[in-house]
């Protein structure tokens, strides 16, 4: 069924399952490793974390946003509510979570180390990012507080239109 119906790492069925009926839509947390895997995330699935959420991503965003407001000690709760990160982890994220605390998140694939601006395919959120990439090869970035942050995965690696097009390929072969 995981195959058919969109189903987070702790075996929910995104809404279906009570403790998501709520959030009918499935996010990846590093859909680059799925590109990574090629052909074969179609039949074992992508291993990075997946968890179910009420909307796919609107936006860009990257960890290092959030530990920066840390280190400037300006973190508000909307900084707090953009993470995505399993809802059955304990602690939470929160505002008085410190430099380290964040980058324990990512590290332990509690969070979600990026995400990009999606569409909902089948109720899978799948990057929507081709229609604004004008250069494939060059590193993806966002702007927020007049700094740019670039996206990369939980391992350092820089996310390009060139890597996010072969991850949702792959993703297009699995869902079509």
């Amino acid at each position: 069924y995981k195959l058919i119906l969109p189903t987070d790492s702790k075996g929910q069925i995104c809404g279906y399952d009570s403790a998501v009926k709520d959030k009918p839509y499935l996010v990846y947390f590093d859909i680059l490793t799925c590109a990574q895997m090629g052909a074969a995330a179609a039949v074992s699935g992508c291993p990075t974390p997946q968890v179910c959420r009420a909307s796919c991503p609107s936006t860009y965003w990257v960890y290092l946003e959030t530990k920066a407001k840390v280190l400037a000690s300006s973190l508000t709760q909307s900084d707090i509510d953009k993470m995505v990160c399993k809802d059955w982890i304990s602690p939470q994220p929160t505002t008085s979570s410190s430099d380290s605390q964040i980058q324990a998140f990512i590290d332990d694939d509690e969070c979600a180390p990026y995400y990009v601006e999606s569409t909902p395919i089948i109720n899978r959120c799948v990057p929507s990012i081709f229609d604004t990439i004008v250069d494939y090869g060059q590193d993806l970035y966002y702007t927020a507080s007049g700094t740019n942050y670039t996206l990369e995965t939980s391992g350092g690696t820089s996310l390009t239109g060139t890597l996010m097009s072969s991850g949702s390929q792959y993703l297009a072969y699995f869902y079509s």
